[in-house]
């Protein structure tokens, strides 16, 4: 690299060696603190003629994830403005790393990093991103939705980053309470299709379904991603019509 310039910081893994507690979990002895909030609105459609109470056009909005956090524990942080010229680093540099601290180890070697130059206080931004949303029943059972999440984060700014994903998800709805859907997903100029389920309040999916099955380095996103839950929805009313 003829010129480097970057913010670089991490948090060290002790305070979650032992585990997540409830303690923690409210942000009591963690390295970080910090606010956020999301802010939308969601507008129905429903035809005069349809006496199911279900809409026939579903439109959303939102900004997600606005907020900071704050890390300023010395104890517990790192935080580096790097400039630095004629460095170089080699992808088999990387070959026998094992996990984020030998990561951190790397950089700070082949950046020559001393710990004079290291901050104990930094604040970066949640990773805000603008979600709109469409959802279209076709019929009574059939819906298709169609998702864009843009990422609003400025290309300078020190944040967890939302990648931009574009989605169209037809979607089928029994009268039983199953539901199965698959999102076709573009993400970082790649296509993955994924497959979901929901039953009752019992949910599971994957988003890559190809990526999860396939050891191709042609196929892209690689990696596992499969998420599982339970919707518990505490304080909800049937509405009035």
């Amino acid at each position: 690299m003829d010129n480097f310039d970057a913010d670089f910081g991490y948090t060290l893994q002790e305070p979650i060696n032992d585990g997540v507690g409830l303690r923690k979990f409210l942000g009591q002895k963690m390295p970080g603190s910090g606010w956020g909030f999301d802010l939308g609105f969601a507008y129905e459609y429903n035809a005069e003629e349809d006496e199911s109470g279900r809409y026939n056009l579903r439109l959303s909005a939102s900004v997600m994830d606005v907020g900071t956090v704050r890390y300023e524990d010395p104890s517990q942080i790192r935080g580096y403005t790097i400039l630095r010229s004629n460095k170089t680093i080699r992808q088999e540099d990387f070959d026998n790393v094992k996990g984020s601290d030998e990561l951190v180890r790397l950089i700070e070697s082949k950046m020559e990093l001393q710990p004079s130059e290291a901050k104990t206080s930094f604040v970066t931004g949640l990773p805000m991103a603008l979600n709109t949303n469409a959802d279209l029943r076709l019929s009574e059972e059939i819906f298709v939705n169609v998702s864009y999440i843009k990422d609003l984060r400025s290309v300078n700014a020190l944040s967890a980053r939302q990648p931009t994903v574009f989605s169209v998800t037809p979607r089928w709805e029994s009268a039983s309470g199953l539901e199965i859907a698959v999102p076709l997903n573009w993400m970082f100029n790649t296509f993955s299709p994924g497959i979901a389920m929901r039953l009752g309040p019992i949910f599971a999916g994957t988003d890559n379904m190809v990526g999860l099955f396939s050891n191709s380095r042609r196929i892209a996103p690689r990696g596992m991603d499969v998420y599982a839950g339970l919707s518990v929805p505490l304080f909800k009313r049937k509405p009035r019509y």
